[in-house]
Order: C-alpha cells, then structure tokens, then sequence
C-alpha cells in the first residue's frame, strides 16, 4: 500500500515527508483551496525532492489545456482531479489521472465506469457542497511561471499521452506507485471512470474544495474496486490499521490530519503515523 501525503506548502515539510517513507506528494494548485500554493513555490519545492517521490499536482473544474501545460512545466507524474470533471475533459489531459468522487451510502459506483483509464479515489461526501467555480490559475500566471530556455524535458509525447516512468526510466518500482500504469491510458484491465454526477472530492466546505477530514463506511466501496483504488477523508493513526485490514487499498491520500494548521505539517504526527504504518506491515 503506497502512501500519498497531499497539501505540501514547504520544503520543509516535503523533504520531511519523504524522510518518513511517504511516497507521493500533493501540491494544491487550486486558489480556492486553504493549502493553495502558486507555480512559483510550486517549482521551488519541487526541485528539491528526490526523483524517486511521485509529484502529484491537485486541480479543480480547471481547463484541459491549463492543467497540461502546468503539469508539464511542473514536471508532475500525474494529476489529481478534484471537480465536477466529465470523461470528455479527462480525455483531454495527457497526464496520468487521480480522479476523487465524493462517496456516501447513496453513491452509485456505476458512475465510475464512465471515466477511462484514471485511479479512482474515493473520499468522503460533506453535506453541504458549493460547486461550478474554479479558482484555477489563468494563462497569465502560467506564462510568468515558465522555466525559460533552461526548460527540461517532461517526456510528453507529441500527440499522445505522457509516461508515469518517462523521467525514471531506471526506476522499477515507478510504474507501480499509486496503482498508475505507465500510461494513463493503459493502466490495468480494469481501467476505471467517473461522471459529473459522482465524481468530486474530498472536500467542500463552503467554497473549499480539498480536504473534509472525515471519515466514511469503507466497506460500500465494491470488493473489486479496492485493489486498485486510493481510500482518502479521516485517514491517520487511530484507523489505518482497520482501514487495511477491512479494504487494503492500493494507496492512501492524507492530509489534515498530520496538520498543526492547514497547509504546515505536523513532523510529530507525521512521525508517529508512519512508525504505527510500518509496526502493522512488520506484523
């Protein structure tokens, strides 16, 4: 089970991270959200992770185009979407994709067989949720952030999609990280998919999209979406031990809750919670 630690503000706390055996870390580049941060900061912390950590770059209801040529410029292995986003923008990305839907007893799991060749992440449904405006970063932005003529390459293939392994071309364990294939479009047998109805995320409260910090009945999620599938919402020491005895995820997506405050991470509770993750695999 691959652990992903999402809401990274600093260097600090990346490289801390990453220390404790984390290995995939999210970086909000949605503005309405509490732990946003810009590409600038984004490029700065980023630069100073090990190739070997998976670079995941959180968005919302954002334009295809956008979310590319970010995700290229940021040199990030894949993106995680968080919105009211259809198969036919995910069609449209070309990088390997997270897709959150917000899960409740009443969610019909039918809805993520609409969506082809994404992770699937299942989170928790908050009950008050404000939708349909994107906060994301504009063109302008985007411009003011790019690397210039020291641009490095990011392995995206002219009209086609981009590689998980294309910048670690020697690693093995790569492809496997989080449950992404190779590409996004040949991921497992059992490519998943979403729909606006049921995709989403873990968020929402208010005009907040990112992170609820709840809980909810893991055991809806159909036994064959669980090898495959990223469990987020209310993860940490006190249930991770039941969530893997009743689901074993593929991969696990935290963030409040190894939090001193939104966006700056706790080393102790981080610490703490990887210590207690690796005493249940040693079992």
């Amino acid at each position: 089970m691959k652990v992903k630690i999402c809401g990274i503000t600093n260097i600090e706390d990346a490289l801390y991270c990453v220390e404790c055996g984390a290995d995939a870390l999210g970086f909000m580049l949605y503005k309405g959200s509490k732990r946003y941060i810009d590409i600038f900061t984004a490029q700065n912390i980023l630069k100073e992770v090990s190739p070997f950590t998976m670079k995941i770059g959180v968005f919302v209801n954002e334009k295809p185009r956008i979310v590319n040529l970010i995700a290229e410029e940021l040199g990030l292995n894949a993106v995680q979407l968080h919105g009211d986003e259809t198969p036919q923008v995910t069609d449209d990305i070309n990088f390997p994709i997270i897709k959150a839907f917000r899960t409740n007893k009443n969610f019909d799991f039918a809805n993520v067989e609409r969506f082809q060749g994404i992770t699937p992440m299942f989170d928790s449904d908050p009950a008050s949720v404000v939708m349909n405006k994107s906060f994301g970063l504009n063109e302008k932005e985007l411009k003011a952030g790019r690397y210039g003529e020291g641009s490095r390459d990011t392995g995206v293939r002219k009209g086609g999609k981009r590689s998980l392994s294309s910048e670690l071309e020697s690693s093995r364990t790569l492809s496997s990280k989080l449950s992404v294939g190779s590409s996004r479009k040949n991921i497992s047998n059992s490519d998943v998919k979403g729909s606006k109805k049921g995709s989403g995320s873990n968020e929402i409260k208010g005009n907040n999209f990112g992170g609820t910090g709840k809980t909810f009945d893991w055991n809806i999620i159909p036994e064959e979406y669980r090898r495959y599938s990223i469990i987020a919402g209310g993860i940490g020491i006190n249930n991770i031990e039941r969530l893997i005895k009743e689901i074993n995820p593929a991969a696990i997506d935290l963030s409040s809750s190894l939090e001193s405050h939104p966006g700056k991470k706790d080393h102790l509770k981080v610490k703490t919670f990887f210590e207690k993750l690796n005493e249940i695999k040693g079992k």
